[in-house]
């Protein structure tokens, strides 16, 4: 319940701050609009860092609780993003797109399974290291579609030579070179999380769980990304195109919608991939406290000792 409540109050922080950079940007850029929405986006901060603190980080031996907990974690990195953002580049409406993801990210987050991972899930650092570098990817892939979009927009604007005083956007310059390195850190981080995946898969293939999964769709399907995107990047520094800036935003874009869905496939069509691996301890079994409740999203996992012939 008090996790709902601190949900509920860094949400509405986050919506006032959006509202009063909607409000900026509808009249005009006076220094009280900017003073408000950060206040608001401080305080939604606060609670936010307090809620991941109580409920999602460093708990159970892991650094993310559960695949909610990650949702969570991806909304405050957007959210650290905005207020550096808004910090040193009080001039751009980056809210204007920042906000949408993280309400996007914290939807997903009360939406997914609050299952927490065992205390005794194999390879702790590896799958810590897989969770965070996904988890960056996907940070990096949003800010990086944001530029993209940001630049396609731009480029519209000055070709129409539309100007306006109270919506501004940065040079093409700056957002293409945005653009770029965040698309060629997303798929280095990608990467890692990929090879740290198969490492996990390969540990658990050798030994004899009880529920292997021999053939993950969410890790096939981002190993295709990768090299598609890998191969991409190879590409665009071999052969150099004159609107070079312009198919690297289009990059960005498929490639933070295509890992999107993949993450979305994973925390809700194959909710087994969240939960991690176990040793295959003598005598022991992976069930629910409730047997009853097995199928159902957020039931209690736990770790109990079998009887001899039961």
């Amino acid at each position: 319940m008090l996790r709902d409540v601190e949900v509920i109050c860094f949400f509405s922080c986050y919506a006032f701050a959006f509202l009063l950079e909607a409000l900026r940007f509808r009249f005009t850029q006076r220094l009280i609009w900017r003073v408000l929405a950060f206040i608001f986006l401080f305080f939604g901060i606060v609670v936010h860092c307090v809620s991941l603190c109580r409920n999602d980080l460093l708990q159970n031996d892991h650094f993310f609780s559960s695949a909610s907990g990650w949702f969570y974690v991806l909304a405050f990195g957007l959210i650290l993003v905005q207020a550096y953002l808004s910090l040193f580049y009080p001039k751009f409406q980056f809210g204007l797109f920042l906000y949408p993801l993280t309400f996007t990210a914290l939807t997903l987050g009360l939406s997914a399974t609050n299952v927490v991972f065992p205390a005794n899930a194999t390879c702790r650092i590896i799958r810590t290291i897989h969770a965070g570098t996904l988890l960056l990817a996907t940070l990096v892939s949003f800010l990086g579609a944001i530029s993209g979009a940001m630049f396609l927009l731009q480029r519209y604007r000055l070709k129409r030579k539309i100007f306006s005083s109270k919506f501004t956007l940065p040079t093409l310059e700056w957002l293409g070179c945005a653009t770029r390195h965040s698309t060629n850190v997303a798929v280095l981080f990608l990467g890692i999380g990929v090879v740290c995946g198969f490492y996990l898969e390969t540990f658990v293939a050798d030994s004899s769980v009880r529920v292997p999964a021999r053939e993950d769709p969410v890790i096939i399907g981002a190993t295709f990304l990768f090299f598609v995107a890998l191969s991409s990047r190879i590409y665009r520094i071999l052969v150099k195109r004159q609107d070079i800036n312009a198919n690297d935003a289009t990059l960005s874009f498929i490639c933070c919608v295509a890992l999107v869905v993949l993450l979305l496939f994973a925390a809700f069509a194959n909710k087994g991939h969240w939960r991690g691996r176990y040793y295959p301890e003598s005598k022991t079994e992976f069930v629910s406290s409730d047997d009853s409740a097995l199928p159902q999203i957020g039931s209690s996992v736990l770790l109990r000792e079998n009887d001899d012939g039961q």
